[in-house]
């Protein structure tokens, strides 16, 4: 499944890194964990699997420029 032993690069898996969760056996594991998971086993249980998209909604404002008052 392992490309390399040195670093964590799947061939036909997908690498996810985070924090253990609250209820986790491992929850007070210190520092992130980095899992792989097969692309079988993700096929099989995709009902499981929970998309996130993170949006940044960016507010700005309109205001005079004068080159002049520069400094």
């Amino acid at each position: 499944m392992f490309v390399s032993d040195a670093a964590v690069q799947p061939c036909d898996g997908v690498t996810f890194r985070g924090s253990p969760g609250y209820g986790s056996a491992f929850d007070e594991t210190p520092g992130e964990l980095e899992v792989v998971v097969c692309d079988a086993c993700l096929d099989e249980r995709c009902q499981r699997v929970v998309r996130v998209v993170t949006t940044h909604t960016v507010t700005a404002r309109r205001e005079g420029w004068d080159p002049d008052t520069l400094g």
